[in-house]
């Protein structure tokens, strides 16, 4: 898949990286010249330093054949002239934008914009969702290399207790091991959970995420 990704703040240098290591033809604008560098030396993206907006910088990035653009630029009225850029002058097929807020996500999604992701709401759902975690510890985050190491507690009332752990786990994260009574175990398909285990969960932070909401639900 080719990505044109506009913008190399938080969201567009992880997406970056990401993407490139999946496989996807990548390419990435932006007008910040260390964030272009750290992005080049990280990732096997292609590279643009200039503004998201500049036609000749688009027209070079091959907007016209690209599969999805994600715009992430931080400044909402550039965000929308590219999705009117990208949805009416080079017919981009899908495009994913990120908003400051909602007024800013109904201007774009009238733009064409098929997803519209809101800054703030993202916040407080994280917010909310840590403050109602409990018995969970982050032990490694490398947010370039999208790698996390998370260690959660089987609680009384997980719908995991006494099931195996063998039912964990996906295409981007597994469970790498689970302490019980202060030893480390390397679970077999047939161990199942008790309460009080720590489940060690390793891989990309999406992946790591869904296996310990399944542990905590």
């Amino acid at each position: 898949m080719q990505i044109l990704i506009a913008g190399g703040g938080a969201v567009g240098t992880r997406l970056a990286v990401y993407l490139s290591q999946r496989g996807d033809k990548v390419t990435l604008i932006d007008s910040d010249k260390a964030r272009c560098e750290w992005v080049s030396k990280n990732s096997d993206a292609i590279v643009y330093q200039g503004s998201a907006v500049d036609l000749a910088i688009l027209v070079e990035a091959e907007i016209a054949r690209t599969d999805s653009l994600v715009v992430a630029l931080g400044n909402d009225q550039l965000a929308r002239e590219l999705v009117r850029l990208a949805k009416f002058q080079f017919g981009v097929p899908k495009v994913i934008a990120v908003a400051k807020d909602s007024v800013a996500k109904e201007r774009m999604e009238k733009l064409g914009a098929e997803e519209v992701v809101v800054s703030e709401d993202l916040v407080l759902k994280e917010v909310k969702r840590m403050l109602h975690r409990k018995g969970h510890r982050i032990l490694y985050n490398d947010g370039a290399e999208d790698l996390k190491i998370e260690q959660v507690a089987v609680r009384a009332t997980s719908d995991m207790l006494g099931k195996r752990v063998s039912l964990l786990g996906n295409k981007l994260a597994r469970v790498a091991g689970v302490i019980r009574e202060g030893k480390l175990l390397f679970p077999g398909d047939e161990m199942e959970l008790q309460m009080g285990d720590e489940v060690i969960v390793v891989g990309e932070e999406s992946g790591v995420s869904e296996v310990c909401s399944q542990i905590e639900a």
